[in-house]
């Protein structure tokens, strides 16, 4: 076991608590002492979904080698990949990409969020992207662009080019 402590039982393990702080050895050691990989804490959130909100590449990996559900939801309905393209972590989407993540579930949270068509939420994505979340957005695109083999140049955001009319396209 590792001996790093955890103070706030809102994560309710040394697995969670190590992917949010990076402890890669951590990880591994609870994922071999029998830890629950899934285990979630009060918000319903996973190791892999907090170790994408803080960026934490060395756990995620970890995580997803040792059999993580990639595609879990928290009470939000937000999924790792989720998390770390929110926060413009590239390496992190590219790995949850790899690992097969649903880069679906973006768009249907926010038509499922605004209760409106899959169709109108494209639309509505496209009219509604904004220079501020550029890094967001390039953290996504890059990882989309890696898995799909495209050139990412050619997915640079500036204001004449929708980001999510390109992610849109891709999808």
């Amino acid at each position: 076991m590792c001996d790093h402590k955890y103070e706030n039982t809102v994560y309710k393990s040394h697995l969670i608590y190590a992917s949010i702080n990076g402890h890669k050895d951590c990880v591994n050691a609870e994922i071999a002492a029998g830890t629950s990989i899934d285990l979630n804490d009060y918000y319903g959130e996973t190791a892999l979904m907090l170790a994408s909100q803080y960026g934490k590449i060395d756990c995620i990996n970890a995580l997803i080698a040792a059999g993580a559900s990639i595609d879990l939801k928290d009470n939000e309905g937000k999924t790792a990949l989720m998390w770390a393209s929110r926060y413009g972590y590239i390496d992190c989407v590219n790995a949850l990409i790899a690992a097969g993540a649903n880069i679906y579930d973006i768009l249907e949270k926010y038509a499922n969020d605004k209760k409106i068509s899959i169709k109108d939420a494209k639309i509505e994505l496209q009219n509604i992207a904004k220079p501020w979340r550029q890094k967001q957005l390039n953290g996504f695109i890059q990882g989309v662009s890696e898995s799909v083999n495209c050139n990412s140049a050619l997915l640079k955001l500036n204001y004449d080019n929708s980001p999510l009319r390109i992610i849109m396209g891709l999808l």
